[in-house]
């Protein structure tokens, strides 16, 4: 279990790691993940926002806020659009890492 509310990349990939998720349905694929970090220890709102409004178009899946890293989960979409968000996500001071999930 890791202990809230440090985070970084590499444990949020070593809590993913070997968990079986629904990937054909995003927000199913999103809900499975918030579980995940429930059930070890995070808080949502305290430790990590989902659908943490950068601005009314930037809307990034989850943020935890200690570390200012952004998670973004896609299922769909062009590589094109998905590296577009991405790069956006980055531009914003409150962005200090991005973690993109993909079934791609």
């Amino acid at each position: 279990m890791i202990s809230p509310p440090i985070i970084s990349p590499q444990q949020v990939l070593s809590l993913l790691s070997g968990r079986r998720f629904r990937l054909d349905n995003e927000k199913a694929l999103q809900r499975g993940i918030a579980d995940l970090f429930l059930s070890t220890g995070f808080t949502e709102g305290t430790d990590y926002t989902r659908e943490y409004r950068l601005t009314n178009k930037d809307i990034p899946d989850f943020y935890f806020h200690s570390q200012k890293i952004v998670i973004e989960i896609k299922v769909k979409g062009q590589a094109r659009a998905i590296y577009a968000q991405c790069v956006r996500y980055c531009d914003h001071a409150d962005v200090n890492q991005l973690l993109l999930i993909t079934n791609k």
